[in-house]
């Protein structure tokens, strides 16, 4: 039987890790997309994006960690980046910022669409998925529960900011009915 929680972590690590292995290659590229994202705020400072690095290296060797400690702290932090980024993502659709680039495990081409808040809605799932497996010793059906009271709401509201883009333009220009 697979354990849904040991593969949530797993594939939540590697993520992480291809993230910081994406920003390291490209470092430049991933300077210029942050300070896209980040808009008309100007430039984020370089020790900000170094920390963001560091502490998405940390949270994939931590979620590797057979020890419960370590995983609650890396799945609760990985489920705040995420939350953190998607936002971001969410804010540059509402904005109507077009040809935006997220520099996502450094693939330039990606440019920020609801796809992207889908997707990181699924990886925060699996945040929450390993934070609530963490629980060694918990009854199963206990995790389950903490699994879908912060799931759910997690993911709904993730769902919600991919298609805010869509209700945004749709408030701005109403659609025109032929008469």
């Amino acid at each position: 039987m697979v354990d849904l929680f040991a593969f949530c972590r797993l594939v939540l690590a590697f993520t992480f890790l291809a993230a910081v292995y994406g920003a390291v290659r490209d470092w430049t590229g991933f300077q210029y997309s942050a300070n896209r994202l980040w808009g008309e705020h100007g430039r984020v400072p370089r020790g900000v994006l170094r920390t963001v690095a560091l502490v998405e290296a940390a949270t994939a060797g931590l979620l590797l960690l057979p020890e419960r400690l370590p995983v609650e702290i890396a799945a609760t932090v990985a489920a705040l980046f995420l939350v953190a980024f998607t936002v971001l993502l969410a804010r540059v659709l509402v904005q109507g910022r077009d040809g935006i680039n997220c520099h996502c495990f450094g693939v330039k081409a990606e440019e920020v669409s609801g796809a992207s808040v889908a997707r990181n809605s699924i990886f925060l799932a699996m945040a929450v998925a390993s934070a609530s497996g963490a629980f060694i010793g918990v009854p199963l059906g206990d995790r389950m529960q903490t699994l879908l009271v912060w799931a759910g709401p997690a993911v709904a509201t993730s769902l919600m900011l991919a298609n805010a883009n869509l209700v945004v333009r749709m408030v701005r220009r109403p659609p025109r009915f032929v008469s």
